[in-house]
């Protein structure tokens, strides 16, 4: 069986992303297309364009010397990783109440609730049945995977709004549970490469052990860029926001007196208006918490940086370095610089 071995340049090549993004824009928009109703071909088009394609474009670029594969089944899973990230993030601009996404309407203001409400079903059965027919046709087993993601997911998202308790402290409640809901698709990205590689199963679990990392970097440095655990990249509206159970927010919860946690937790979950932001926010800089999450996060991107060297026993440490903050620049890019970089 062949054995994981990444080539760190591939990921660097802005060529190569593009070649990438274009393959992955085409499959959905075949998929927009193909749909008789002219209304929801419409609602499909808002839901999936513009996008970054992180999660795709890592995914092609873990496959065999890290080429843009013209291969049906890559690019089909490939597919199936958007679409069910499109419906993930929808679903989190709709529980926070968001109103930008980079530079965007998010959908459910486009469009309002009903219509956000069904259509997430909508493109997570779509990725559902594309990936039986992989699963189905090239015995990847990936089905199983796919759905312990989708869970993680789900958990994850259920405690960042304040609907788990802690049984430890609240900074391991965000380590182990509310990172999921970035590091589990992470890490299926990686199962999935690993598979149709047809990598033995202790190559698989090394695999799936990164991508989760990878996952967690992203979300803790997107959590760090803006006090109240959402990337700046948002936008959020001035007068109000929904409380998350981000990072910044866990440290303070851990360090904050009975009172100020008892504001922090009323908030959680919750539309919170100007005063009350106000004081969560005036809390955060008088506890320094952001000081305290960076560590963490640069822990973590450490942490990543010598997993990602027995992946890639070739490459430089200024090559891993440069892959990881490729990585976590997705996480804090503002509405200019993804403008700039074409991806609208």
């Amino acid at each position: 069986m062949s054995q994981p071995q990444l080539t760190i340049d591939s990921f660097l090549s802005r060529s190569t992303r593009r070649q990438v993004q274009s393959l992955v824009d085409e499959n959905l928009n075949h998929f927009v297309m193909a749909t008789s109703d002219s209304v929801l071909r419409g609602l499909l088009r808002d839901a999936l364009f513009p996008g970054r394609r992180l999660r795709p474009l890592t995914f092609m670029l873990l496959l065999e010397k890290n080429t843009v594969s013209n291969d049906l089944i890559a690019g089909e899973l490939a597919t199936v990783i958007e679409l069910c990230h499109r419906g993930s993030i929808i679903l989190d601009d709709l529980i926070d109440e968001d109103v930008i996404r980079r530079g965007h309407q998010t959908f459910h203001q486009q469009h309002g609730n009903k219509a956000t409400n069904l259509l997430i079903p909508l493109l997570l059965g779509e990725s559902i049945l594309r990936l039986h027919k992989v699963d189905k046709s090239h015995k990847l087993d990936l089905a199983a995977e796919f759905g312990h993601a989708i869970r993680r997911m789900s958990t994850g998202e259920l405690a960042d709004v304040g609907y788990v308790s802690p049984r430890g402290s609240y900074v391991e409640l965000y380590e182990s549970v509310v990172l999921q809901k970035t590091s589990a698709l992470f890490r299926f990205v990686f199962i999935a490469a690993a598979r149709l590689q047809r990598f033995d199963s202790d190559s698989v679990t090394r695999y799936a052990t990164l991508g989760n990392e990878i996952g967690k970097t992203y979300q803790m440095y997107n959590d760090v860029y803006d006090e109240s655990g959402e990337s700046s990249v948002r936008r959020k509206a001035p007068s109000s926001y929904v409380v998350n159970l981000s990072l910044p927010i866990a440290v303070a919860l851990d360090s904050a007196s009975t009172s100020e946690r008892s504001l922090v937790l009323g908030a959680i979950g919750k539309t919170c208006d100007s005063k009350t932001g106000g004081q969560i926010a005036q809390l955060l800089r008088e506890l320094k918490v952001q000081v305290t999450a960076l560590q963490r996060a640069e822990k973590q991107f450490e942490l990543t940086l010598r997993l990602l060297a027995e992946f890639s026993p070739g490459s430089t440490r200024e090559q891993l370095r440069a892959f990881c903050e490729w990585i976590r620049q997705r996480a804090c890019w503002d509405q200019n610089e993804f403008i700039a970089a074409g991806y609208q």
